[in-house]
C-alpha cells in the first residue's frame, strides 16, 4: 500500500490488524480512510482518498478536480471533495460532499478516478470563489479544456452563483500560464491600467519569435514578467538576462515582478507601471504631423 485505502477493507481482506492499523506506521485522512506513514499529504492524496468514499456515480470536483486535471489554481489548504446525485458518507473533516445530477459529458477520467471535466469544474469554482481565486481558476482550467470562458456563461439557468460568472469572464484570460501572471494582470487592471496582452509573442523583423513575454504592452514595447522562485536559480537567471537584452535590442523593456510586488505591495507595481507606460508611450509616439 503506497497511496490512500479503506481501513475496513485491510482489516476484512487480513492486509492489516486492527492494531497495525492504529499504529504509527498508518496516518488517518478521512474516517477510514487512511494512508501509509511518510507519505506527502497534499490535495491530491486527499482527493484519492476522498474518491475512496465515493458512490459510483459521483465524481471528485471542486479544488479537487482541478488539482487532479493539474490546474494550478488551488490553496494549499483546499478540503478534498466531490459531487453526487445520491448516497450519504456522512461528515468527515476536511471533506465536503456536494449533492446534485451530472450528464455524462460533465465527468472525465484521470487515471482510473472520476472528476469532473475542466469546463464544469470551471463553472463551479467561477461561481464560488471570491473574484480574484475565481479568475485564476477559469484561466487555468479554460488553459486545460481548450474553451473560451465566454461558454461558462451557458450554464443552467438559476444555478446559484451563476450572475457573477460574468463579471469573472469578463476579466478571464486562459492563455495566463501560472497563477500569478493571472494575479498580475488583475493587479494592473483593477488599478486602471489598460489591459495587457497575455504570452504576447515579440518577433524581429524577420518575423521570428525571440520571446514570449508574460504580459505586454505592445504599442509602448513594454514587457511585464512574473518570476517564480525558480527564476533566482542560476541558470534560469542567466537565461532572463539573455533574453532581456535580446528584447532590449528590440527596442523593448522589461520590468520583472515577484510575488511580493503582486501580493504585497500591488499598488506601488501598479504606480511604476503606470508612470514606466506612460513614459514608453510618450516616446514612442509618432511625431505629429507639420
Amino acid at each position: 500500500m503506497d497511496g490512500p485505502f479503506l481501513g475496513s477493507l485491510a482489516v476484512a481482506t487480513g492486509l492489516l490488524t486492527p492494531r497495525q492499523l492504529r499504529s504509527e506506521r498508518f496516518v488517518p485522512l478521512f474516517r477510514d480512510v487512511y494512508v501509509p506513514a511518510g507519505v506527502e499529504v497534499d490535495l491530491v492524496v486527499l482527493s484519492k482518498g476522498a474518491h475512496l468514499l465515493m458512490p459510483e456515480d459521483g465524481a471528485l470536483c471542486g479544488h479537487s478536480a482541478a488539482a487532479l486535471l493539474g490546474a494550478d489554481c488551488s490553496p494549499s489548504t483546499a478540503d478534498a471533495e466531490f459531487i453526487a446525485p445520491h448516497g450519504d458518507v456522512g461528515k468527515r473533516r476536511g471533506l465536503i460532499v456536494r449533492q446534485a445530477a451530472l450528464t455524462p459529458e460533465e465527468v472525465c477520467l484521470v487515471g482510473s478516478l472520476r472528476v469532473t471535466t475542466p469546463l464544469r469544474t470551471a463553472y463551479d469554482l467561477g461561481r464560488r470563489l471570491d473574484l480574484v481565486h475565481a479568475v485564476a481558476a477559469v484561466d487555468a482550467l479554460a488553459r486545460i479544456g481548450r474553451f473560451a470562458p465566454a461558454v461558462l456563461l451557458d450554464g443552467p439557468v438559476g444555478a446559484r452563483g451563476r450572475r457573477r460568472l460574468r463579471e469573472v469572464v469578463a476579466l478571464a484570460d486562459p492563455l495566463a500560464e501560472s497563477t500569478m501572471e493571472t494575479r498580475l494582470r488583475l493587479v494592473l487592471v483593477g488599478g486602471g491600467l489598460p489591459r495587457p496582452v497575455s504570452q504576447f509573442p515579440v518577433r524581429t523583423a524577420g518575423g521570428a519569435v525571440i520571446a514570449r513575454v508574460d504580459l505586454a504592452y505592445p504599442e509602448a514595447r513594454l514587457a511585464l514578467e512574473y518570476d517564480g522562485a525558480h527564476h533566482f536559480d542560476d541558470e534560469y537567471s542567466r537565461r532572463d538576462r539573455h533574453r532581456d537584452l535580446l528584447l532590449d535590442e528590440l527596442g523593448w523593456q522589461t520590468m520583472r515582478f515577484t510575488r511580493d510586488d503582486v501580493l504585497r505591495t500591488p499598488n506601488e507595481t501598479v504606480r511604476r507601471v503606470r508612470a514606466r507606460l506612460a513614459e514608453r508611450t510618450a516616446r514612442l509616439a509618432p511625431d505629429p504631423a507639420p
